[in-house]
Order: structure tokens, then sequence, then C-alpha cells
């Protein structure tokens, strides 16, 4: 009887195989994490994972590793590489601030983050030429960009009815930001954003044509390029 039951509850045991997914749980380092997993972006994820662009506090006043490389360094205004698979410009966080590489949530891919969620918490993406400008950005910090830096975006939204276009011209075929000449100038009445984005394909954006402002995602937060986020 003894052995049946030792044999039962080596059974049961046996039964008990939990499944860790990657970020179930937090972490400061490595050893806060189960055997066979890793710390990365203060989530446990398994040894196998890919690395994380790391978002837990992408705009702050302390350049982090995802501020761009072209970032000016301010204390109100950064150039922040991201990505995100909700369409659009306009739409509030979705998945918790903690996109990944990809534009999903870390914790849970199935999960598509906006465009927010790639300003940390006290920051948002920037509204539009005015507030950029209030925040302290010099216009010479985009237009001394070049194609290599890629394009970041804010949520000013215009229409593209002629070239140079009007930041004073609302509308949805292209997003105002950040760059080089990648597509069309906008006339000076935009005071710093030297830039409208219009065109689609390109440092992993993805869009479409004439519909830029509602459809704006990004696939690949390594790439050139991103959002500018404004503190609160």
């Amino acid at each position: 009887m003894r052995a049946l039951a030792a044999c039962a509850l080596a059974a049961l045991s046996a039964c008990y195989s939990p499944t860790i997914e990657d970020g179930q749980y937090t972490c400061i380092d490595d050893n806060g994490c189960p055997e066979g997993f890793r710390c990365d972006c203060k989530l446990c994820i398994r040894l196998s994972s890919p690395s994380q662009i790391c978002f837990d506090g992408p705009c702050t006043a302390s350049p982090s590793n995802s501020r761009a490389p072209v970032d000016p360094g301010l204390d109100e205004i950064a150039f922040c590489q991201a990505a995100w698979t909700l369409p659009g410009v306009k739409n509030p966080p979705s998945c918790e601030y903690v996109p990944g590489q990809s534009g999903n949530k870390i914790s849970d891919t199935k999960v598509p983050c906006s465009i927010a969620d790639n300003c940390a918490p006290g920051w948002h993406v920037c509204n539009d030429d005015a507030e950029v400008a209030a925040k302290g950005l010099p216009s010479d910090k985009c237009s001394g960009m070049n194609s290599t830096n890629g394009f970041y975006v804010t949520r000013q939204a215009v229409k593209l009815m002629s070239n140079p276009v009007s930041c004073n011209d609302p509308g949805d075929t292209a997003v105002i930001g950040c760059s080089s000449p990648l597509s069309s100038m906008p006339s000076t009445d935009c005071s710093v954003l030297g830039y409208a984005l219009s065109g689609c394909g390109f440092n992993s954006f993805n869009c479409t044509p004439g519909a830029v402002a509602s459809t704006l995602t990004r696939g690949n937060a390594m790439a050139s390029g991103g959002v500018l986020c404004c503190k609160d």
C-alpha cells in the first residue's frame, strides 16, 4: 500500500509542470529570474529569446538607451527610437508602456502597442510644431539631420495639397516631424519642424498613402527614426 501511495504521489507530482512565459515575472537582474531565464528590460525572458529594446523610461530628462543617437539631450523633449502596431498617431497608450522591438507588448506579443506607449509615463507624443518650439527644441536640430537619421513624428497631421505643405492646414495625408528631405517640406509657418512624412515603406514606417496620420505604424524600433516625446 505504501508503495502504491508513493507511486500515486509521484505521478501526481509529475503532472504539475507549469509553463513560464516570457515576461511573466519582473526582475532587477538575472538572479531574480527562474532557471533558464535572464533579466531583459526588467522582465524575465528565456535565454533563447531575442533581446528587446528597453522602454522602461524612454524619454526621461537624462538620455536612456531608447533615446536616439541624434537626441539633443534636452530636459523636456526627446528623440525616441520607437515601434508600434496600433495604426495612427492619435491613439492613447494600449500596452502599458512596454513596447517591444517590433511594436507589440514585450510580455504578450498578441497585444498591439500604440505610438503613445513609446513615451514614458509623465511624457506624451509631442502634439505639434508649437509645442515642440515651446519645449525649446532648436530648429537646426531638425534641419541639420540627414537621411540616415530617420524621421521622428509628432501627432500633427496635415493635408498634402502642395509642396511645401502648411502646418496650419490640418488633414490626414501627412504627419509633421523632424527629419531630412525624405518627403515634402512644410512652409515657413512651421517654426521648428522642417518636414512632413507623406510616404510609406521606408525606415520601417508603414501606412496607407493618403491616410498617413490614421494608419501609420512602425515595425522596427532598431531602425533609424521614431517619435518625438514631450514632457507633460
